[in-house]
């Protein structure tokens, strides 16, 4: 950026916005003049640079913020869509609306993923699909979306045990660490090998694990 230089007798004038710098000089202190002008020249770019960078971040937080919007909406409208379908009042058209969303779930919840590659059964997709979208709908029944977080107080002195798989791509593992987090009473297992679903091995063997001592405690429960 070319910073202007005023020339009045012998002094030499710089300004950056509303910033002013004299400099009197000699025919000998040229030089020094010089220096200091472009070390002042060098501190207006990095300003000018400092409020490109700042416009440029604001601009991305804006994009990102308008990107979310448009996401939730069209997350909802999805939800919405597969509402309709799933309690369309056809069994046909349920049907297949269930098996969509329950063949995403599936795909969802395991590490290994849906090795059939083949639509679950009516039946089982109809009663889960509904289900699940049922609660989407209602927001989980919450007042707000940390309910739940808010109202740990109510259980924190119950004795807990949190299992849950580090490749969960439903309930991401953050989800559990926050609820640890404000559940002093409790003993959280994270899972290297797993994902979301209770039919893989790790989570099912580590929730038999728990079971199985909790037998042998039975103050836990309160037995």
């Amino acid at each position: 950026m070319r910073v202007p230089t005023y020339k009045t007798q012998n002094t030499l004038t710089t300004k950056t916005g509303s910033n002013q710098l004299s400099v009197k000089a000699n025919p000998g202190q040229f030089a020094q003049t010089g220096q200091a002008v472009a070390q002042l020249g060098q501190v207006a770019q990095r300003a000018s640079l400092n409020a490109l960078g700042a416009a440029q971040k604001a601009k991305l937080q804006f994009q990102e913020m308008e990107l979310k919007n448009t996401f939730e909406a069209e997350k909802e409208a999805a939800i919405l869509a597969y509402n309709k379908g799933l309690f369309s009042g056809d069994i046909n058209n349920q049907t297949h609306f269930a098996q969509l969303w329950a063949a995403w779930e599936n795909r969802m919840a395991a590490m290994a993923g849906d090795r059939t590659n083949t639509l679950p059964p009516g039946r089982y997709s109809l009663a889960f699909s509904r289900i699940e979208n049922h609660y989407f709908i209602n927001n989980g029944f919450l007042e707000i979306d940390n309910q739940i977080l808010r109202d740990m107080d109510n259980i924190s002195h119950i004795k807990g045990y949190v299992v849950h798989g580090r490749y969960d791509m439903i309930c991401p593992p953050i989800a559990a660490h926050n609820l640890v987090e404000k559940w002093a009473n409790c003993e959280l297992n994270i899972l290297p090998n797993a994902g979301h679903a209770l039919s893989e091995e790790p989570i099912a063997y580590q929730l038999v694990k728990i079971m199985n001592e909790l037998v042998l405690k039975k103050e836990d429960l309160y037995l």
